[in-house]
């Protein structure tokens, strides 16, 4: 079965090359978002897309498996555009939204907003609420205000949402 897909690898065995992949992910922020919630945010917070981390105790990314596996891509006549298919060993591995849904719980559906449009939105009035309307706000500036922002009370979501946006930036999106 390989050998029938073997032709079809979107990278030529002959193109393929070494890299060094750097990730600036880390976990330390999940351990500073469960430090700092309440026992009903912090549930709150699990029941949320990006819940089920929090139940991540350790993790390492591997650069160099994600990078041998996109040289494994293979061309699928018929395949949707909405999926990836790797040739691993002999197998063809399918990676499509199904498979996105199911590992980080995210929904897929139409919004009337566009994503640019809901992220400068509510960017705006983080900005505006907690940062003075600073153009830029820099990881450390946001770990600070996020560790020293004091809860209203225990219904406060405020802090939920500066907890999602402090594990979007700094653990998903890895930026330093």
């Amino acid at each position: 079965m390989a050998k029938r897909w073997k032709g079809c690898l979107k990278t030529k065995e002959c193109d393929f090359y070494e890299a060094k992949v750097t990730c600036h992910s880390h976990w330390r922020t999940i351990e500073m978002i469960r430090s700092r919630l309440s026992p009903l945010q912090l549930k709150t917070f699990e029941e949320m897309c990006f819940g089920h981390f929090l139940r991540v105790h350790n993790l390492q990314f591997s650069g160099q498996l994600c990078h041998h596996l996109l040289l494994r891509e293979v061309d699928i006549k018929g395949a949707s555009a909405h999926e990836m298919w790797f040739l691993i060993g002999s197998d063809l591995i399918r990676f499509s939204k199904v498979e996105f849904g199911l590992v980080t719980g995210l929904k897929f559906g139409k919004n009337k907003e566009s994503l640019h449009q809901i992220s400068k939105r509510l960017g705006e009035r983080i900005r505006l609420t907690h940062f003075n309307g600073a153009k830029k706000i820099f990881v450390e500036n946001l770990e600070a205000y996020y560790d020293g922002y004091v809860p209203k009370d225990e219904k406060d979501d405020e802090i939920l949402k500066l907890a999602l946006l402090l594990f979007l930036e700094v653990t998903l999106l890895g930026k330093d």
